[in-house]
């Protein structure tokens, strides 16, 4: 019974937790071209011992790809202003549940005061103080961690694992960037890169057809709710000030036109399940006389 008791009180308290749940990825479609590219950014990079990858996750609300785009750029701004011998390259990566999120590659060449490992830590902090500052803080630290790691095999296909080769191109927001990596790459050579793209790309499925990106979902009341409950809470502006700030209105914001507006970024339309059933009529017996208690 007290073990009862416990597991349920546990899951109560859970269920108001900003917990990160892992999420379905979604693959990334992308030209051959491209694919190529990046190859040959990766094989070019001179090895170093202080390669780092980062991780870069969002809270709620997600955002969508342009200001989530925005946000790394301004964390890699303020990064080069107080490391100035910082490169990096990054891709993107999307989860159908948990939205956007990016991996990123630091590296630095030559000599350093700190060992790879010690310089990780403090390095990992500073980059986690600001990516926290940008989004507005309350993100997870497990969630947003720097490991060390090495150019290998395995780093670029552990970078190029939900992308894929499209059979036609499309446009849209890239999938991966670089800042100041030319400068200490060379040449790379040509069966390194013809290997690493049978590796990372040829050996893999190509889908069926090119789907730059998924469906967008439907945001609903039920949405609206949870984001409501997620404003509130932060007690940084009320309700009503944040969807005047969202959709750039002036005057009062309606739920129900935040939730147009919203749907009218993303595309989304309402699912049949949330729409109202349409009117049925049954055929009635031959022989069928209404009741006098059934008429209205």
């Amino acid at each position: 019974m007290g073990l009862c008791l416990g597991f349920w009180v546990c899951s109560f308290i859970t269920r108001g937790m900003n917990v990160r749940k892992v999420g379905v990825p979604v693959y990334v479609f992308c030209s051959r071209q491209s694919a190529r590219q990046f190859i040959r950014l990766y094989a070019g990079v001179q090895p170093t011992p202080y390669w780092f990858h980062q991780t870069l996750t969002f809270g709620m609300p997600k955002p969508d790809i342009y200001l989530a785009r925005s946000r790394l750029k301004t964390l890699l701004d303020r990064l080069e202003k107080t490391h100035p011998d910082m490169s990096c390259f990054w891709v993107r990566e999307q989860e159908k549940d948990s939205g956007y999120h990016f991996h990123v590659i630091f590296v630095f060449f030559g000599n350093q005061p700190l060992e790879p490992e010690a310089m990780r830590k403090k390095f990992g902090a500073v980059v986690f103080a600001h990516w926290n500052d940008i989004n507005g803080g309350g993100l997870f630290r497990n969630a947003n961690l720097m490991t060390l790691r090495a150019k290998d095999k395995e780093c670029i296909i552990y970078l190029t694992k939900w992308v894929k080769l499209s059979p036609k191109t499309s446009r849209s927001i890239h999938w991966n960037g670089q800042r100041r990596i030319g400068k200490h790459s060379m040449p790379a050579p040509k069966q390194e890169v013809k290997t690493l793209l049978k590796i990372c790309f040829d050996d893999r499925n190509r889908p069926d057809k090119p789907a730059s990106e998924p469906t967008p979902e439907y945001f609903g009341k039920h949405e609206l709710k949870r984001l409501k409950a997620y404003v509130d809470g932060r007690e940084k502006y009320d309700w009503q000030t944040y969807k005047r700030g969202r959709t750039g209105r002036k005057g009062k914001v309606s739920d129900d036109d935040f939730i147009a507006f919203i749907n009218g970024q993303t595309g989304a339309k309402e699912p049949p399940s949330k729409r109202h059933p349409p009117f049925i009529s049954f055929p009635k017996p031959a022989n069928w006389t209404p009741d006098p208690d059934d008429v209205l």
